[in-house]
């Protein structure tokens, strides 16, 4: 079975001693051998973000360099997707990020709302360029790892927000992160809708144990089409294992067939990214 995570932030390996850049962990693991070796394994591509993640510190810090070094280095194995702060960066930077070969941007801890009109040229930038939009949606977890901007609110990172961003952008290929955490009704019905047009909202299911909720609610192919969903980790890459067991015997318990895992697991992704791993 093959695999594209779509959410990995760069700096991850374990909890303790997480490294910046190609600095050992505590542990001895660097973070870049590591995620190719799991690639190598588990025959997988992993979409890393540039919203690194300090050890040192416990803050998230803008790696964007760090990972276009590392998706230079294996194209085959990694997707660059550009930290980009809707506050604090300009509109120009999305051409930047294009043309150093990024293939998306995430976005996080706005001060307005993500579909507030003073952040929509960033999206429609994306959308030319045809780079796919990662959002973090819903509540934010890990507070022992969390750096709060004055007004950047979990409230304005609500689900819903994307909804108008995926008509004003109607070609743009949009990722919601963890399903809403928090508001997964609304981010299944904002992904539901869109099937409705433009079919271009998706959202991952990623966050290790805050998956719980998902687990519960039984969401998938009840209230969110299995077309919508993605694999995403957002974890430790040594969880890669012990999450995909978690999320297979998921979908057992939801009757999910091979085919509709496999469309969550990288055929869904291979469409939003354009990747032709799957051939």
């Amino acid at each position: 079975m093959k695999i594209v995570d779509v959410h990995q932030h760069y700096g991850f390996v374990s909890y303790k001693g997480t490294i910046i850049e190609k600095r050992d962990a505590d542990d001895g693991t660097i973070f870049e051998d590591y995620t190719i070796r799991k690639c190598k394994e588990l025959d997988m591509m992993v979409a890393v973000n540039g919203l690194g993640l300090d050890g040192k510190r416990k803050v998230f810090y803008d790696a964007n360099d760090a990972v276009e070094r590392f998706f230079k280095e294996y194209p085959q194995y990694i997707i660059g997707m550009a930290y980009i702060d809707l506050d604090d960066y300009k509109p120009g930077d999305i051409d930047k990020f294009f043309k150093k070969g990024f293939k998306g941007c995430k976005f996080i801890r706005p001060k307005k709302r993500y579909d507030n009109p003073d952040y929509m040229e960033f999206y429609k930038r994306c959308e030319y360029y045809g780079l796919v939009a990662l959002f973090h949606t819903g509540i934010v977890g890990a507070t022992e790892f969390w750096c709060p901007k004055p007004g950047a609110y979990s409230d304005n990172m609500n689900p819903i927000t994307l909804e108008a961003i995926g008509f004003e952008c109607p070609d743009l290929q949009i990722i919601g992160a963890h399903l809403g955490t928090a508001y997964y009704m609304v981010a299944c019905f904002v992904a539901l809708a869109s099937t409705y047009r433009t079919s271009n909202v998706h959202f991952d299911i990623s966050g290790g144990d805050f998956l719980g909720p998902i687990y519960e609610g039984r969401y998938i192919k009840k209230n969110i089409p299995v077309s919508q969903v993605l694999f995403g980790l957002d974890e430790p890459p040594i969880r890669y294992e012990e999450m995909l067991k978690r999320l297979n015997d998921h979908f057992d318990d939801l009757g999910l067939n091979q085919e509709e895992k496999d469309m969550i697991f990288y055929k869904n992704a291979c469409r939003v990214f354009k990747l032709k791993y799957e051939l």
